[in-house]
């Protein structure tokens, strides 16, 4: 009798050592995968800022291109100048800027606020980058979701990040060439990054209505206000911490992000107006 409870008593020693390895074992691995996520997510350090291009529309509109656009002096980022963007008689109001000479750079970075009145419409450009391969465009749906697209009639690929009305944001659009990727930046915080099979250099700047219907069946801006326009390397991002990626990765947990509304307008369902076909934007060089 004695014999048997003391080997059923080792029995369980053995048992409760095994428990204790695995838990500590567990707890180990828990531990490595923390650090190393850790150091993956460590805020790398920054390059010195070079800026390439800047504007701030102090003394008015200066050399850009426009349609519908209005120079506004009581409101603005840093000086109360800025630039309004909204439909009045034109259907595609719009500010660009065409680079000369274009940027030739693997690494770019496009900075911008803006602020938006409301968007009535399935979805809106905000600004585009053309490319000798295509535009990257900044696009924002019905719900306020900030997204990208590469063409009039490609679906956009939005975050889970929203665009408020009536308040000034930051935008940055980092454009990777070397490495075939595309980052969209609000406020600082990277929420979207997608592939890119682009060229260099960057040749225009475009802000506002940029496409009309087409996959997403984007509308005119009613509004939008632009300001701080600059162009230059990736020492104008902030660096990303873990804390930034759970920011961005926690609400698409139960947000699935919207897709293309499928909605295309032919030929035929859309006629051009004749002021369009007739008027010439202003500034704009023969």
């Amino acid at each position: 009798m004695s014999d048997n409870h003391n080997t059923e008593k080792i029995s369980d020693m053995k048992l409760n050592k095994k428990k204790k390895f695995l838990l500590l074992a567990i707890l180990a691995i828990m531990i490595i995968t923390l650090i190393m996520i850790l150091c993956y997510y460590r805020p790398k350090p920054s390059p010195p800022v070079e800026v390439w291009f800047e504007e701030n529309f102090e003394q008015g509109l200066g050399d850009w291109e426009y349609l519908d656009a209005k120079w506004i002096d009581d409101q603005g980022v840093f000086d109360n100048t800025s630039v309004r963007v909204g439909r009045n008689v034109y259907l595609a109001p719009y500010l660009s800027y065409k680079l000369n000479p274009p940027i030739y750079r693997d690494q770019i970075v496009v900075e911008f606020y803006t602020k938006i009145e409301d968007i009535t419409g399935a979805a809106t450009t905000l600004a585009s980058l053309d490319f000798p391969t295509g535009e990257i465009t900044v696009v924002v749906n019905r719900d306020r979701y900030l997204g990208l697209a590469f063409g009039l009639f490609e679906p956009a690929r939005y975050s889970t990040q929203r665009l408020a009305p009536g308040e000034w944001t930051k935008i940055q659009i980092y454009v990777d060439t070397s490495e075939g990727k595309v980052s969209l930046y609000h406020n600082d915080l990277e929420i979207l990054v997608t592939q890119w099979s682009g060229t260099q250099p960057l040749m225009k700047i475009w802000l506002g209505s940029v496409w009309i219907y087409g996959a997403e069946n984007y509308e005119s801006t009613i509004g939008s206000y632009y300001d701080a326009i600059r162009v230059g390397n990736p020492g104008l991002l902030a660096s990303q911490t873990l804390l930034d990626r759970i920011k961005v990765t926690i609400p698409g947990l139960w947000r699935k992000p919207a897709t293309s509304s499928g909605i295309l307008h032919s030929k035929e369902e859309y006629n051009e107006p004749e002021s369009l076909k007739v008027n010439q934007p202003a500034n704009m060089e023969d």
